[in-house]
C-alpha cells in the first residue's frame, strides 16, 4: 500500500518551508544554482517553463493553455487511430510483412510479439500526459479533466487487447491528478458515485491511487472532506472486502476517520478473512513506533492467519517490534 514516488503536496510543502527561511537574494542566489545545473540540451525547456510561471507572463499563458485545451483531445484520437491501426496489424498478423519497430526487426530473438506501441507512439502518448498535467498543475481542471478523460480511454481501450508497455508516465499519480480534478468539479450529491468510478474501486490494479494520492495531488485541502469521508465509507462498505482493492480503500478510510485504533477494529473483524486489514494494522504501528502495540498486534495475527505469505509478513512486524520494545 506504498506509494512509490514522493507527491507533489509533499515535496511541495518542503520547499516552501526551505525558501521561506530564505531572504531575497537567498532565493535568487538558489534559482541561479538550479539554473546552472540544468543540462545544456534542457535549458532552452528549463528557462520557457521559467519565463511562464512569472506573473507577467499569466495572461499569455493562459492564452496559450486555451488553444492547448482545444487540441489536445484531437491530438489523443489521432494518436489513437495510430495505435488501433498497429495493434490490428499485431493481431491479424499483417504486421510482420513491414515492421516499424528498427529493434525488434533487427533482434535475434524474435519470439514474442511486439509492443503495442512502437517508441514514438510511447513518446507521444508521455508528451500528451505531461501536457494534460501542465494543465492541472496550473490550475485549469476542467481542462485537465477533458484531457485526462481522453487518455485514459486510450489507455483502457489499449488494456482490452494486451499489456501496456511503459512509456515514461506514472500513471499512479495521472491518475489521482485525474480523480483529483472530478473531486473538484462534482457536486456534494455526485461526488462519491464520480469518484468511485475514476478510483476503480473494484480493480485489482496496483497504479490506481488511493485517496491519500489525491490529497496529495497537490497543495491544499479536499473541500468538504468530512461528510464525503463519511459517504465513501458507507459506499465501500457495501462492496466485497476480500477483494484486496476494496479492503485497501476501506483501510484507509478508517485510519483518515479514526487513526490506528479503527484500522485495528478492521482488522480483528476481517480476520483471515482479508489478511490486508492485520499487515496494514502493524504497517501503521511501526510507522508510529508503537512496539509494545505491535507486539501485541503481531501476536494476534499469528493466531488467527494461517501459515503463507501474509503470516511471514505478519511474523516480520513481530520480530521487529520484539526487538525495539
Amino acid at each position: 500500500m506504498e506509494t512509490t514516488q514522493l507527491a507533489l503536496r509533499p515535496y511541495l510543502e518542503t520547499i516552501e518551508k526551505h525558501c521561506r527561511l530564505l531572504d531575497r537574494e537567498s532565493l535568487i542566489q538558489l534559482i541561479f544554482e538550479l539554473a546552472r545545473q540544468v543540462e545544456p540540451g534542457t535549458r532552452d525547456d528549463f528557462l520557457q517553463s521559467f519565463l511562464s510561471s512569472l506573473p507577467e507572463t499569466g495572461k499569455q499563458t493562459s492564452r496559450v493553455n486555451e488553444t492547448s485545451e482545444n487540441n489536445l483531445p484531437a491530438e489523443v484520437e489521432e494518436l489513437r487511430q495510430e495505435i488501433q491501426t498497429r495493434i490490428k496489424s499485431i493481431e491479424d498478423g499483417t504486421y510482420w510483412d513491414d515492421p516499424d519497430d528498427d529493434d525488434w526487426q533487427d533482434s535475434y530473438y524474435n519470439d514474442e510479439d511486439p509492443d503495442l506501441l512502437n517508441d514514438y507512439q510511447k513518446e507521444d502518448l508521455a508528451e500528451l500526459f505531461s501536457k494534460a498535467g501542465r494543465h492541472f498543475i496550473h490550475g485549469e481542471k476542467k481542462a485537465a479533466q477533458k484531457i485526462y478523460n481522453a487518455l485514459f480511454s486510450l489507455v483502457n481501450e489499449v488494456e482490452e487487447h494486451d499489456y501496456l508497455p511503459y512509456f515514461g508516465v506514472n500513471l499512479r499519480e495521472a491518475r489521482a491528478r485525474h480523480a483529483k480534478c472530478i473531486y473538484e468539479l462534482s457536486s456534494r450529491e455526485e461526488r462519491v458515485d464520480a469518484m468511485f468510478t475514476v478510483m476503480n474501486a473494484e480493480m485489482r490494479s496496483r497504479d490506481f491511487p488511493l485517496l491519500r494520492d489525491v490529497m496529495d495531488a497537490e497543495t491544499g485541502d479536499l473541500e468538504d472532506l468530512e461528510p464525503f469521508l463519511i459517504s465513501w465509507q458507507t459506499a465501500l462498505t457495501e462492496q466485497n472486502f476480500r477483494i484486496k482493492r476494496v479492503a485497501e480503500l476501506l483501510l484507509e478510510v478508517a485510519f483518515l476517520q479514526g487513526g490506528v485504533t479503527a484500522v485495528g477494529d478492521l482488522a480483528k473483524i476481517w480476520q483471515a478473512q482479508q489478511p490486508l486489514g492485520y499487515l496494514y494494522w502493524l504497517q501503521q504501528l511501526e510507522r508510529e513506533e508503537n512496539w509494545p502495540l505491535l507486539r501485541d498486534a503481531g501476536s494476534e495475527a499469528l493466531k488467527s492467519l494461517p501459515p503463507g505469505l501474509d503470516r511471514r509478513q505478519a511474523a516480520g512486524y513481530l520480530i521487529r517490534g520484539r526487538k525495539k520494545a
